[in-house]
């Protein structure tokens, strides 16, 4: 998720924050139980949107998103939402 999230786009300039060194401390963060992520994957087997932030007690915050299709990111973070609120 995290190398979807820092991939090239189409049309736009492949700058980003992060970086193999960021990527290294969200997994170690993931492994504790404080990253979370969403994917939408399309009929074909193709991920189309997903994203991830951390959580920390009730705050969750989104770090990361890509979108590849229009609109799959309400899916992926209405999901997300869904999920947060039961966690809680």
């Amino acid at each position: 998720m995290i190398k979807a999230c820092a991939a090239k786009r189409e049309g736009h300039y492949r700058i980003t924050w992060i970086t193999p060194r960021i990527m290294r401390a969200y997994a170690k963060l993931f492994d504790a139980g404080y990253v979370h992520s969403f994917e939408v994957w399309n009929g074909e087997g193709k991920l189309m949107d997903g994203g991830y932030g951390v959580a920390v007690g009730r705050v969750f915050t989104t770090e990361s998103q890509f979108s590849l299709e229009p609109n799959t990111s309400k899916i992926g973070f209405s999901v997300l939402n869904w999920h947060l609120a039961r966690w809680w």
